[in-house]
């Protein structure tokens, strides 16, 4: 999927936003198992977690959706 080119800002902003959005949505499926209320630590937790996969989408681009469906494969029976 490395093909050279360096994505610009816009395709950043797109990256980071999608995997923000991304990070939350799996953050809180598994964090919701073990928790009987949302407290602070459970947001701040999601936050963190949405954070970082922001950092790697915008990083990394498709390989980093790549290896998070290869991952996600092995934790969630499809």
């Amino acid at each position: 999927m490395d093909d050279g080119h360096e994505p610009d800002s816009c395709e950043k902003g797109i990256r980071f936003g999608c995997g923000f959005l991304a990070g939350t949505v799996v953050a809180f499926f598994f964090l919701i198992s073990g928790v009987a209320a949302f407290s602070g630590i459970f947001w701040a937790e999601v936050f963190g977690v949405a954070l970082i996969f922001a950092y790697l989408a915008m990083r990394y681009g498709d390989r980093a959706w790549h290896s998070l469906l290869r991952v996600l494969s092995w934790l969630w029976p499809w």
